[in-house]
This record gives C-alpha cells, sequence and structure tokens, in this order.
C-alpha cells in the first residue's frame, strides 16, 4: 500500500507540473527530449556496513558497500524558454555488505528511483549548455540477507520520499544529440524494511532494538546521451 501512495504521488506531482505550465510550452518548438543514462551512486549506507563490521576482529574479512552503477531514463519536457522538467526513473544495481569466516554473512541491496525535477537551463556557447535541478524522488530499496548459520531474510523492502538536485554539463553532438555530464545529491533514507516469510507474515527486520535503515542517501555522478524530437539547439534556447 505505501509502495502505491508514493507512486500515485509522484504521478500526480509530474502531472499537475506539466499541465500547470502547457500553455506556455504550446507555443515553443522542439520542447521534448529523450535521455539515456549511465553513472554511480554513493551511498551513506550504515546499518548493514556496521552489521557486517561487527565481524571485524574475529578473523572475518569484512566488505562494505560504498554504492553501486545505475541505469536510467528520462522524460525531457520545456515549458520555459530557460526552463523545463526532467521527469525519470533510475535502477541501482545490487550493491553487497559481507562479512567472510567462520560464518558467511552478506547483504545484498539494490534500488528504484522515481523523480520530478525542475531545471534551469543556460547556454554557455552554441555548444555547450549547462544546467541546475532540484526535485522529489520516490526511493524504493531492498535487501537480501543471507547467512550460511542462522536466520536470513529475501525482499525486505521499504521506500522513501525525498529530494534530489543535479548539476550537468551538455555538449551538442548533433541536432538531434546532446552529450551530457552530471553530478548530483539525493536524499532516501528508508526507515524500515520488512518482509513475508513464507506463511504471508510480514515482519520488519531489526538492527539492534530498532528497524533497520537502508540510507541510499549521497552523492552521484552520470553520463548521459539526450536525444531530442526537434533540433537540439531549439530546445536549449537557441532561436526560439
Amino acid at each position: 500500500m505505501r509502495n502505491f501512495v508514493v507512486i500515485a504521488v509522484m504521478i500526480c506531482v509530474a502531472a499537475l507540473m506539466l499541465q500547470t505550465s502547457s500553455a506556455v510550452a504550446s507555443e515553443l518548438l522542439n520542447k521534448r527530449g529523450l535521455e539515456f543514462r549511465a553513472g554511480f551512486s554513493h551511498y551513506f549506507m550504515d546499518d548493514p556496513n556496521d552489521a557486517v563490521d561487527a565481524y571485524s576482529s574475529s578473523n572475518y574479512t569484512v566488505t562494505k558497500t560504498m554504492g553501486s552503477p545505475m541505469l536510467g531514463i528520462s522524460l525531457l519536457y520545456k515549458t520555459y524558454h530557460n526552463f523545463g522538467w526532467n521527469i525519470g526513473y533510475n535502477y541501482l544495481f545490487k550493491s553487497t555488505s559481507k562479512a567472510e569466516g567462520s560464518d558467511t554473512v552478506e547483504y545484498k541491496i539494490r534500488g528504484h528511483e522515481l523523480f520530478v525535477m525542475g531545471c534551469y537551463y543556460y547556454p554557455f556557447t552554441s555548444d555547450f549548455t549547462g544546467s541546475v535541478g532540484l526535485g522529489l524522488n520516490g526511493f524504493f530499496g531492498w535487501a537480501d540477507r543471507e547467512q550460511t548459520s542462522g536466520a536470513g531474510f529475501a525482499n525486505a523492502n521499504g521506500r522513501s520520499l525525498g529530494l534530489i538536485a543535479n548539476l550537468a554539463l551538455e555538449y551538442a553532438l548533433k541536432e538531434h544529440l546532446g552529450l551530457k555530464l552530471g553530478v548530483g545529491y539525493r536524499n532516501a533514507l528508508i526507515d524500515q524494511i520488512s518482509y513475508r516469510d513464507a506463511n504471508d507474515r510480514e515482519h520488519t527486520v531489526y538492527y539492534g532494538n530498532r528497524p533497520m535503515e537502508l540510507d541510499f542517501s549521497g552523492f552521484y555522478g552520470q553520463l548521459g546521451l539526450c536525444v531530442y524530437f526537434e533540433p537540439a539547439t531549439h530546445f536549449r534556447n537557441y532561436n526560439d
């Protein structure tokens, strides 16, 4: 149910933003595009790392997750001469926190992100355009725990609403193509995860005496290819 609420909020926000600016956008040429990107996300992932780090004094080899690769896609929608929306999705690949020794404990972590970001575009030259983005994200995280002795779990999940920011520089490769290099920060703290057992009973995962957190907050870097439905120079505010 909470997953549905987060998705519904993100869809409503995106629809409202596009609807309220549609009157201005209808007067602009070349206002739509798609962005395909790949990058790496850094995490402030404390609880799973602390859980395996507790084994480090007992002749264990400990591996802590610092982040993961990611892939994403966005709709780019221009609504004003220097302003537009970036509405997208990111998949964050599996990362691992692991302690190996007489007993092996491993947390496998992954995430999905939906976001709506408002972007301000500034053309530096005919080839280079800068942009600054800020918006909301809905984040969905999963974790599995595998343990050679003791109980594990699979598909423990939770979700959060947070903020996402981005700073990017785009180079015009061709009339319809742009290459974008970006860095940014996301806030995505999931304060509780739970899973269902074989009898369909829900269980909250605890770390100590409180629910385990998955903190996907952190910095990220990405490289994207922007494909515009009309000439890219027009989208980036030239000859509007």
